[in-house]
């Protein structure tokens, strides 16, 4: 679900094309960075119900794993309340407690 519905409608090369192809102003922009997040995360939250315990299959990192912290931080870069999916929050937390989420986290990019 993150790489093949998430991620590729609110990067940034989509996100330009959307105001050079379309003409969407800023506003329009934010709005669809933010549907497409907040569309994604309900699907994900939905699946982890099914799937998680420390992570999102079991206790177990996954790429799954590796993707869902990326996608976090643009969120909250989006304004978006993680706290509105407190199964894929609490995993992102216990995430960012790996040394090696941690030193590779987007905020120092």
């Amino acid at each position: 679900m993150i790489v093949s519905d998430l991620q590729p409608n609110q990067n940034l090369t989509v996100v330009r094309n959307l105001g050079k192809h379309f003409n969407a102003g800023t506003d329009l922009k934010r709005s669809w960075i933010k549907f497409v997040i907040e569309n994604g995360f309900s699907k994900i939250e939905k699946s982890l119900e099914k799937t998680s315990g420390r992570y999102c299959f079991g206790n177990t990192l996954t790429m799954a794993d590796i993707c869902l912290v990326p996608q976090a931080v643009n969120a909250v870069r989006s304004e978006i309340d993680l706290n509105n999916y407190p199964k894929l929050s609490k995993i992102v937390q216990n995430l960012e407690l790996i040394p090696e989420f941690e030193t590779t986290h987007p905020r120092y990019f």
